[in-house]
């Protein structure tokens, strides 16, 4: 059989991140001008991506205030259905999301598909309580159990992602037949919390796309993680902004790939031949098969609404920080994984500056600003202790200098943050973080940023040694975020 994953019996195209970072680590020991002009480019990224979420942020502001107070009735123009998936997730999170879910202004018009697993626990009485609970509430509520150890699949969320979305089409294609094309998805996360003017907002943005693109589109909601981040550990609470900041300064201006909630058309998930199976990333290796398959590179646009998702929780801190680097460990070992894959496969696509532009893009993003300028920081430290440097003084300042453009852009990342939390408070997005915490925060910020670069080349080096054995998906604890971030329950 054909090996799957991130080896495929191949050279492994991921050792170009670990390459990169070598080539960083030794550039401090061989010229010291260009380690601090290379610094100040990688300054000047973040500075672009700041400005860039400062400009997304005025405008999804400025749909939310533009929508809050439109009373109009709104006709859909597309049918819509929204998956998410369950495996361990305790059944009052569960319950509070598909409130949520009943609160859509278009909820009726919503075919809803829950994906289990096999070996979800107490899976029979979740899904009789859901049922009992919810099954008015939508269109259709339809209950799918993905089965254990599937030959080709590794257990985690992208199998559960294929084995959910070939049931939907199975499911349109009886009760609807031909009409594929008409037909819009939403995958998500079970601890996700809507607008309820979030299928207004979609289908708008789609009727707004030409027709003969439409089917070209991932579709981005703002994602927001100030759900209870008042209550967690300041290692989750800085990874959260930052992750707020690179969705809008990042990943959707230079169309590097969608993350967690996102929508797209049936024909295009149908064309792209689903979520492949066999890797533990679902949003990023959907936008990348998708491309491969339709030789084309897909566009990722944003859909204006501020959508709450749950950060990494913990029962207590020290759990929490634990959690926290192992889900950093695996979105580090996914990206690697899935950059392999795309080497692999896109020998078949026509070259060209575009795709050229996206693979340079995502290694820039994903190995050297998020991961190499952090070794590239420890390695300029270690170097000036070991070699002598001309004109001192003026080394000292300019190496200080990218430091404090980090900390000009966090103090605009905190302001504009916390004057957004008014669009997600009604959805549960409230926090209370007193004046002195919050400067402390602001002052480590730097510090948390270089020690998630620090797991995050861990994991490079994991996945570079271990290979196709750490390539596996493991799920995020929620069992205490229901208690821990004070769901507002909705009415």
């Amino acid at each position: 059989m054909k090996k799957q994953g991130c080896l495929s019996g191949r050279i492994r195209f991921n050792l170009l991140f670990n390459l990169i970072i070598i080539v960083l680590v030794a550039i401090p020991f061989l010229n010291n001008k260009f380690t601090i002009s290379l610094q100040l480019i990688l300054s000047g990224w973040f500075v672009v991506f700041t400005i860039l979420y400062l400009i997304h942020t005025y405008r999804l502001m400025k749909q939310h205030d533009l929508t809050s107070v439109s009373k109009k009735e709104y006709e859909l123009n597309f049918k819509y259905i929204m998956t998410t998936f369950i495996y361990k997730e305790p059944y009052a999170l569960i319950s509070e999301t598909l409130k949520n879910l009943s609160q859509l202004n278009h909820s009726k018009n919503i075919i809803l598909i829950i994906g289990f697993e096999e070996r979800s626990p107490n899976l029979k009485e979740t899904q009789l309580l859901i049922q009992e609970n919810f099954s008015t509430n939508f269109q259709e509520l339809l209950l799918t159990v993905h089965p254990y150890n599937v030959e080709g699949e590794i257990p985690g969320k992208c199998s559960n992602c294929n084995y959910v979305q070939r049931f939907a089409v199975e499911h349109i294609r009886l009760i609807d037949p031909n009409n594929e094309e008409n037909y819009y998805m939403t995958n998500f996360d079970i601890d996700t919390r809507f607008q309820n003017n979030y299928i207004e907002i979609f289908d708008k943005k789609i009727q707004s796309t030409k027709v003969d693109e439409r089917h070209l589109i991932v579709y981005q909601p703002i994602l927001f993680y100030n759900w209870g981040l008042d209550k967690c550990c300041i290692f989750v609470r800085i990874t959260s902004l930052i992750r707020n900041v690179l969705m809008m300064g990042a990943l959707i201006p230079f169309n590097i790939n969608v993350m967690s909630i996102f929508g797209f058309s049936m024909k295009l998930m149908i064309d792209g031949n689903y979520t492949h199976p066999a890797y533990q990333m679902e949003d990023i290796i959907c936008f990348i098969r998708w491309t491969l398959v339709s030789k084309q590179l897909i566009r990722i646009e944003p859909i204006y609404t501020a959508t709450l998702s749950g950060p990494t929780s913990g029962k207590n801190y020290w759990d929490e920080v634990s959690e926290w680097a192992r889900q950093l460990r695996r979105w580090t070992i996914g990206a690697a994984e899935v950059f392999h894959y795309f080497v692999i496969k896109s020998r078949k696509m026509k070259l060209s500056f575009k795709l050229v532009g996206w693979v340079s893009m995502y290694v820039l993003y994903y190995c050297i600003i998020l991961k190499g300028q952090n070794i590239l920081f420890l390695s300029s430290i270690i170097a000036s202790q070991v070699m002598d440097d001309e004109n001192e003084a003026i080394i000292f300042y300019l190496k200080l200098a990218p430091l404090a453009i980090q900390y000009i852009c966090f103090a605009l990342i905190f302001i504009i943050n916390n004057r957004s939390l008014y669009m997600i408070k009604h959805i549960g997005g409230t926090e209370q973080i007193g004046i002195i915490r919050n400067l402390f925060h602001f002052i480590l910020a730097p510090i948390i940023i270089f020690i998630y670069g620090c797991v995050a080349f861990y994991a490079l080096m994991e996945v570079a040694i271990r290979g196709k054995e750490v390539c596996k998906h493991g799920a995020s604890k929620k069992e205490v975020l229901q208690e821990k971030l004070n769901i507002l329950s909705v009415q």
